[in-house]
């Protein structure tokens, strides 16, 4: 078995169709049908049953994927280690969802790279789906993410709860430097949804069963509390990131509004060194402590 096939498998579990395989791997349907072939013959069984909707899992393939995730991150590990050239040590790359770049990693990047002079550091942002399908390719290292993820080759640790709390640039009672809501289950016509994940979506609904939508959204943690200040608006915003604009009387809390608690977890691969991660993981987990203690 080599890489492509490899790669070819994992792309037909997440397509669950052999055309939208061979559209993201940009090869023909035929070519993912001969190396499924080719790979079912090496491993002497059935992965695929194809039916109209697409294809289903055998039971085969259930238990193949995670030996192919391993497969994967290992050679792509492999080639950025390669890559690096002989004055790099290691290759460490760091990936956060939106809103847990700043300041938390964005402060301690700089001691990392203080701790690990010799090593060649990326940093990433992007959404909890797109972060944890780098760390399956082998494309990053360690991740930020508001949701748990269990997966083969990758382990998780929670760090600390966030607190997300409503905060308007209105300030209706300068006495107290707080903002009041008419009804805690009611947001303020200018309220502005803040999409900080599908759990956060979840406890919202919870929370606001009336709510049908804003007319101004954000999904990234400084435009939206950017857009929160200059628009006169209203809306969620981590505790952490928010207590700056707070103290300078930017942004109020709505005190009858509840509070959203999310847990913040880091995510690792199997296959950073050991001394590396046990730096991050140390170092973050002190570093968050700060954060948790606040809260």
């Amino acid at each position: 078995m080599d890489i492509t096939q490899a790669k070819t498998f994992l792309t037909i579990v997440e397509q669950r169709n052999f055309n939208r395989a061979a559209e993201k791997l940009f090869v023909t349907q035929s070519t993912v049908s001969a190396r499924v072939k080719t790979l079912e013959n090496e491993l002497g069984c059935t992965l695929f049953v194809r039916n109209k909707a697409g294809v289903t899992l055998t039971s085969a393939a259930k238990r193949f994927e995670k030996h192919a995730q391993s497969i994967v991150q290992l050679w792509n590990h492999a080639r950025r280690e390669i890559a690096a050239g002989e004055k790099i040590d290691q290759s460490i790359t760091i990936g956060a969802r939106f809103g847990l770049w700043e300041p938390l990693l964005l402060d301690w990047l700089p001691a990392l790279k203080d701790k690990f002079p010799r090593a060649m550091i990326g940093a990433r942002i992007g959404t909890a789906d797109s972060l944890i399908q780098q760390m399956h390719s082998g494309a990053m290292d360690v991740c930020l993410v508001y949701a748990p993820f269990s997966n083969p080759g990758l382990r998780v640790i929670k760090l600390f709860d966030e607190q997300f709390i409503l905060l308007s640039s209105k300030e209706t009672k300068p006495d107290l430097g707080v903002t009041h809501l008419p009804s805690t289950s009611a947001l303020p016509d200018d309220y502005i949804y803040v999409d900080w994940g599908n759990e956060f979506a979840r406890q919202h609904a919870l929370l606001y069963p009336n709510y049908t939508g804003s007319l101004l959204s954000a999904n990234l943690g400084a435009l939206a509390q950017a857009l929160i200040i200059s628009t006169q608006g209203a809306g969620y915003l981590p505790l952490r990131t928010a207590a700056e604009a707070m103290a300078h009387g930017d942004l109020h809390r709505l005190v009858d509004a509840p509070s959203i608690t999310l847990p913040v977890y880091m995510v690792y691969s199997e296959l950073m060194e050991a001394d590396t991660l046990a730096y991050i993981q140390t170092s973050l987990t002190e570093r968050c402590g700060d954060f948790s203690g606040g809260l």
